[in-house]
């Protein structure tokens, strides 16, 4: 069975909420920044929250 487009659309809200339930899954964050242009922006925001740097000599 072959759905429309205005059939499977998800509210922009409700995509950001389950984004926001995989911010400790950096792999599940990154194939979501790939599924819809729009989902991008919100899940490298997540993806890029926290920033580690490591010395080098440790």
């Amino acid at each position: 069975v072959e759905m429309s487009t205005a059939q499977s659309v998800l509210p922009l809200e409700i995509a950001y909420r389950i984004l926001d339930f995989l911010h400790d899954s950096p792999h599940a964050l990154w194939a979501c920044s790939l599924v819809h242009s729009t989902w991008r922006p919100h899940a490298q925001r997540l993806l890029f929250a926290t920033v580690l740097l490591r010395d080098r000599r440790a």
